[in-house]
């Protein structure tokens, strides 16, 4: 199909449900029914339309909802997206507030990932059982846990 909708048109549209969306984000910042991780995904929409229209419209808002979110989870640990919002951002305001919010969620993220070394040990202080040298002949380094009793581990993409 063809786009007969002229870029300020598509801007208006996506301009409009960003802000109608906006204003059904709760005290926390968090959207009321939704999975914490879909707020996430809106944040980084937010950025990603400033990027897109070379302006700063979001910048505020979002510094606004990443505090109110830490307030909620202060190591970013209920999702990897955090990490990602709050880099993708920083790299979109240049403000090291952003930089901040992703340093958290990297960092706190890290202790549940594993190493080379506990790969090839089979052992991580953060898990209290033994890890399996290799999974399907593959090494376990780089293989995230989601949360520190959790057994699955999840592949970091």
């Amino acid at each position: 199909p063809n786009i007969t909708s002229s870029k300020n048109e598509c801007i208006g549209i996506a301009r409009a449900a960003l802000d109608k969306v906006v204003t059904m984000l709760q005290s926390n910042g968090q959207l009321n029914g939704a999975l914490y991780s879909f707020s996430l995904l809106l944040y980084w929409q937010m950025a990603e339309f400033d990027r897109l229209t070379n302006q700063t419209k979001y910048k505020q808002t979002l510094k606004q909802i990443f505090a109110l979110a830490k307030m909620t989870s202060p190591e970013f640990l209920t999702t990897t997206n955090y990490g990602y919002a709050a880099a993708q951002a920083y790299m979109i305001y240049q403000d090291s507030d952003f930089l901040d919010f992703a340093v958290v969620s990297w960092t706190s993220a890290r202790r549940y990932t594993i190493s080379k070394e506990e790969a090839a040990s089979g052992v991580t202080d953060v898990k209290k059982f033994d890890l399996s040298l290799l999974c399907q002949g593959a090494t376990l380094a780089g293989g995230t846990y989601w949360v520190s009793p959790d057994i699955y581990i999840y592949s970091v993409y």
